[in-house]
């Protein structure tokens, strides 16, 4: 997990991961949702998770 504070004030996470291969990333505003995100696809895998996280059916 990153935290990236922007020049305007803003601070987002981003929860890293692999899927296919290739690294992607999902952003959160907060560093709780973006723990949670985390412990979700350590937990299914990003096939299974992403698609949760992001409100579509795996």
């Amino acid at each position: 997990m990153q935290r990236r504070k922007y020049a305007d004030g803003r601070t987002v996470h981003r929860v890293l991961f692999r899927q296919g291969g290739r690294q992607s990333s999902l952003t959160y505003v907060d560093a709780k949702s973006a723990e949670k995100a985390r412990k979700l696809i350590e937990a299914l895998g990003p096939d299974e998770a992403v698609p949760r996280l992001e409100g579509r059916s795996p």
